[in-house]
């Protein structure tokens, strides 16, 4: 399910699926070394590990060792980019 239960706004996995599908768009565009599906899934494992929410199905993800720094590093970012909103 890509959409909340009650509301035509896309959930998490929505956005995960989204999220995959702009960003092999941008390799494309911009001529960028294409990350293997097993490098792509390391990343969203990543991200999401940084947050204490939701994780995508193991099919969507592949778990990888993440530093406690390196999941600081990533929450940092995405704070940073929500206030430049």
């Amino acid at each position: 399910m890509v959409r909340f239960k009650n509301d035509a706004h896309w959930n998490e996995a929505g956005n995960l699926a989204a999220a995959i599908h702009l960003y092999r768009l941008l390799e494309r565009e911009n001529n960028l070394s294409r990350l293997l599906n097993s490098q792509l899934k390391k990343h969203c494992y990543a991200y999401y590990s940084a947050f204490d929410s939701w994780m995508p199905p193991d099919d969507w993800v592949e778990e990888t060792a993440m530093s406690k720094d390196s999941l600081e590093q990533i929450r940092d970012k995405f704070i940073e980019l929500e206030r430049s909103w």
